[in-house]
């Protein structure tokens, strides 16, 4: 004794969106609805049918037991009443043709039914289990929405109702037999389209989820192809842009020299500076843009790659006044031209983060088939709104700074199986922790698009 609910033809795409709780929670209310919607489709028919032919049983039941005729007549009315309006909702006309508002239809549904448990014995009645069966539809469309808790109020207030007033109001009690034969009838058929309507909003909502996330990836994938594409565009055009940059370069640097009036060659030797520094950017975007190539993995020490790339850095570090130290030693099976090129940015980065007095420490260790390294600075530190961005495309704490030098980082150290992270406290300065697998492991050059999301 289950209705039907919402309009059928109602689309089941909708989009899966778990972007946060209330939104997955609302479009997982938006599936239930529209399978609930699919329950009274022509395939249902069958339960009109079992429906209406129980309800003449019962009827023929009460009838036949001696049962007070008045009491009689008007559960027959009622419980055809029932009928009529569940049939209403499993076969619902066009939302135009509704002459009330459907949630009045559902509201005479439900109370027809606690109407005929009343007139039928109220808590006496075997009818009384069939009232639970409005819940799973008003629950399945609304959640547990005010109107879904009118329901179970009403039930509240009907229940301790029958409970409180004198039994004589409610009628006798049907005979053992027809109580018996009536108290079958509603179990079974109650229990049987509940338990069908249920596993039938599961499998729809199942469907449909299934089929609006594989639509998701389908947008994913064509996003990821035009993302490509762009990133080809501006590769190409990076590359292009160095040619005239080298020109531009070299004729202020022509000019400066040339010059006597020493605020104009103060401002070529900005324009210089700007040059260079925008050849600086076009080379960290191609770095970043270009696909990694294979590893060309060899045995190497890197204890010795981590002095070279401080040898390289100890002019900056100089210049900045902060100190350069390398600690603990590792061997690996790995890339050293690309672990170069990581450890290069990851020590400039916190060159760049330390002031003058402060120190950046390198330090090696191994654990398992795990490496470890870790490049630590004494610098201002970071809080966390800004930690969690690091590694984003172009977002950097430094004003000339694109983040993408962390990203080709990342992808070196993901090619290697393993990863890059970051500690930090404003304070307390940075660390980032880099990790890499002894030897390459099967298939580690599929990591590479890896890289951005870390």
């Amino acid at each position: 004794m289950i209705s039907g609910a919402h309009e059928s033809g109602t689309t089941l795409a909708i989009g899966f969106d778990v972007r946060g709780r209330r939104q997955f929670e609302r479009s997982l209310r938006e599936h239930f609805a529209a399978a609930d919607a699919r329950w009274g489709g022509p395939g249902r028919a069958w339960v009109g049918a079992v429906l209406a032919a129980v309800v003449a049983g019962i009827i023929v039941l009460v009838w036949v037991s001696d049962y007070p005729r008045p009491r009689a007549l008007a559960a027959a009315g009622l419980l055809l009443g029932y009928v009529g309006v569940s049939l209403v909702l499993l076969r619902p006309p066009p939302r135009t043709v509704w002459l009330v508002p459907r949630a009045h239809v559902e509201d005479a549904q439900f109370a027809l039914m606690t109407c005929a448990i009343a007139v039928l014995g109220a808590l006496r009645s075997p009818l009384l289990v069939a009232i639970l069966t409005a819940l799973p539809p008003r629950i399945a469309s609304g959640g547990w929405s005010r109107r879904t808790r009118g329901y179970v109020a009403t039930i509240w207030v009907a229940v301790i109702a029958m409970g409180c007033f004198p039994a004589a109001w409610f009628g006798p009690t049907l005979p053992p037999a027809t109580f018996a034969a009536i108290a079958a009838l509603t179990l079974i058929t109650s229990a049987t389209m509940t338990a069908h309507y249920l596993v039938f909003l599961s499998r729809t909502v199942e469907e449909s989820i299934w089929d609006a996330l594989r639509a998701r990836e389908q947008v994913a994938a064509q996003a990821l192809a035009r993302t490509r594409d762009l990133e080809h565009l501006g590769a190409r055009l990076s590359h292009e842009l160095k040619n005239p940059l080298a020109a531009i370069k070299a004729l202020v640097q022509l000019s400066s020299r040339s010059a006597t009036d020493p605020e104009a060659r103060e401002n070529l030797q900005t324009v210089e500076a700007e040059a260079e520094r925008m050849r600086d950017i076009l080379d960290e975007y191609l770095s970043f843009s270009r696909p990694l190539d294979k590893i060309r993995a060899e045995p190497l020490s890197l204890g010795s790659l981590s002095d070279e790339v401080l040898a390289v850095m100890a002019g900056r570090a100089e210049k900045a006044g902060v100190g350069l130290a390398r600690t603990g030693d590792a061997d690996a099976v790995a890339d050293p031209r690309r672990l170069k090129e990581a450890l290069l940015n990851l020590v400039a980065n916190a060159i760049e983060a330390t002031p003058s007095g402060g120190t950046v420490d390198v330090a090696l260790s191994r654990e398992g088939d795990v490496v470890a390294i870790t490049v630590r600075d004494t610098g201002r530190g970071m809080p966390g709104d800004v930690l969690e961005r690091v590694g984003t495309p172009f977002f950097s704490t430094r004003e000339e700074g694109t983040g993408l030098g962390v990203l080709l980082a990342r992808a070196i150290f993901t090619q290697h199986g393993g990863g890059l992270r970051y500690e930090s406290a404003p304070g307390e300065g940075t660390t980032a922790i880099a990790t890499l697998r002894v030897a390459p492991a099967s298939g580690s050059d599929e990591h590479v698009q890896v890289a951005a999301g870390g």
